[in-house]
């Protein structure tokens, strides 16, 4: 419940994508990933627990085998690792996505997912990276 609550936070930031700040502040996904996606999930694996997995090498990765987390039963139980049209379609709609998951956020708006999953591919890379 707690991690729900937590995740359901995520769903409170405007759907409007922000503007870039001046040069230098950053790519507009890494202000995507802050605004939509930090406060659940880390880039690291620097052992602050989160409502949500660290994203550390989540491109390649097998879902739900992380140590340590409490994944929901539909993601301990699925068969397939994270890749850019997977990501895609989790933030579009987790539980369309992926039935009996936890996570709360939805993205509706495919240019936000695209932003948000490039600097993803860029900041963490894949598994092993």
């Amino acid at each position: 419940m707690l991690r729900q609550l937590l995740c359901a936070c995520a769903l409170l930031p405007s759907l409007a994508a922000p503007a870039l700040g001046a040069e230098g502040e950053g790519t507009r996904g890494e202000e995507l990933f802050r605004k939509n996606c930090k406060t659940c999930h880390s880039l690291t694996d620097d052992g602050v627990r989160r409502a949500g997995p660290h994203l550390a090498g989540v491109i390649g990765r097998q879902v739900g085998i992380l140590d340590g987390f409490a994944y929901s039963e539909a993601l301990k139980d699925a068969t397939f690792a994270w890749d850019a049209d997977r990501l895609d379609g989790w933030l579009t709609n987790p539980q369309a996505f992926l039935p009996g998951t936890y996570m709360l956020y939805r993205q509706a708006d495919p240019g936000i997912r695209r932003d948000i999953i490039d600097y993803l591919q860029a900041a963490v890379g894949g598994a092993g990276n």
